[in-house]
């Protein structure tokens, strides 16, 4: 085992990675997909929709579980759990079993996310905070960005079937390293009133709810993932369809918007610990990816919707750093476990509603375009509850919120 807090950053990064790797897969295997089990886009939406429904539901149980067990713990029993669901989606011969395996598969992965948040909180405090968050959440845009080309040749070998077979590999050595190297949650991690011998004081998720400003990251998280949702699900669907670009090269076709995102990650990360009002320069930051999605659809050639789709997400993948940083900075570390559940619910709300709506204009209209607007007002409303919560702090001239005093 090791507590040198980077060696943990690096364990905690592999973790998500595969978790993007194995939650993203379907999205490149979807017009295969789509194609042998005769579903139109509004049925695959609902089968994007079920793994965010499982991932929900999860997320304020399993943040509570590493507040209570052990972030260790949790996550590794996480890690195995979605990589079986990871391989039973490749048995599955209807609709309707690929949407339960899809949502079983995200109760899994929802039992990481509270752990993984909880451990960097841990182990990261202050400047280090913001950089390692950003560092960290590198895996959302590059998972994808690895996944897409090669969930494209894997398929070109052994069929979308055979995906998710050999998807299980990565989870199951990923469970072994943290067990082996991943440090237990010791006395170093506790409160200073337990280490000093005074009696611990507990906090639960309505310590949380009670604040103004917990909502305010809540709704947006929520409505920035249906823009994030958005393009995750349906980038590789859009270009193949609306863009006619073959399946042998969508693989990179696909990944080129995640690698700007990578970019994004690191540069906000960078810019994150330099500005004084974070909550309103993502505001900001989610304006400008709006932009971006209005003239990815309104581009005249394919080439000009991938150049604008990857500016989208280097502004949208650019924001989880300092989102997440933000975030953790309201509140100490012995409730991150419940926080990280609470915002990621109202975020896997978000990405529910985000699939079954665009998939549903899609087949209403037969355009994506209805599909990019919905995503640009939702990234509207994010921009305005992110200024809100800088008039808060502004206001109370603080910028703790919890639980010294009550601003928020």
């Amino acid at each position: 085992m090791t507590r040198n807090k980077w060696v943990v950053l690096l364990l905690l990064w592999l973790t998500y990675m595969v978790s993007y790797l194995d939650r993203v897969n379907i999205s490149t295997a979807g017009p295969l997909m789509m194609k042998d089990l005769n579903m139109d886009a509004d049925s695959f939406g609902w089968i994007l929709a079920a793994f965010t429904l499982g991932y929900g539901l999860m997320q304020i149980p399993g943040g509570m579980l590493a507040d209570r067990f052990g972030a260790k713990k949790v996550m590794i029993i996480g890690v195995i759990w979605w990589s079986i669901f990871t391989g039973l989606s490749g048995i599955v011969a209807s609709v309707g079993m690929l949407i339960a395996m899809r949502a079983l598969f995200g109760a899994g992965e929802a039992l990481g996310t509270g752990s993984q948040w909880k451990m960097l909180g841990q182990f990261f405090q202050g400047s280090d905070r913001n950089l390692a968050s950003s560092l960290y959440n590198t895996a959302i845009p590059l998972g994808p960005a690895l996944c897409a080309p090669l969930s494209v040749w894997i398929m070109g070998k052994v069929g979308w079937q055979g995906l998710f077979y050999w998807f299980t590999v990565p989870g199951i050595v990923i469970a072994i390293l943290l067990y082996w190297f991943l440090p237990n949650d010791s006395k170093e991690d506790k409160p200073s009133a337990v280490k000093s011998g005074k009696k611990e004081k507990r906090f639960a998720l309505k310590d949380i709810v009670k604040y103004p400003s917990s909502w305010l990251i809540f709704t947006a998280y929520l409505t920035k993932s249906v823009a994030a949702w958005g393009l995750l699900g349906w980038i590789p669907t859009y270009l193949n369809t609306s863009r006619n670009i073959d399946f042998k090269d969508l693989g990179l076709a696909s990944s080129i918007p995640y690698i700007l995102g990578f970019f994004g990650l690191l540069f906000f990360g960078w810019l994150g610990n330099r500005v004084k009002h974070r909550a309103s320069l993502i505001g900001v930051i989610y304006l400008l990816a709006g932009v971006g999605l209005y003239f990815a659809f309104s581009a005249e050639t394919t080439n000009g919707s991938i150049t604008y789709l990857s500016i989208a997400s280097f502004f949208i993948f650019g924001a989880y750093g300092p989102f997440w940083g933000l975030t953790l900075d309201l509140f100490p570390s012995e409730i991150h476990g419940t926080l990280s559940g609470f915002t990621n619910f109202g975020g896997q709300i978000g990405g529910f509603v985000s699939p079954l709506v665009v998939g549903y204009l899609v087949k209403s209209t037969g355009s994506f375009n209805y599909g990019f607007l919905f995503m640009i007002v939702t990234l509207i409303v994010a921009s305005i509850a992110l200024f809100g919560l800088d008039y808060l702090k502004i206001k109370a001239n603080k910028n703790r919120a919890f639980p010294e005093q009550k601003f928020v």
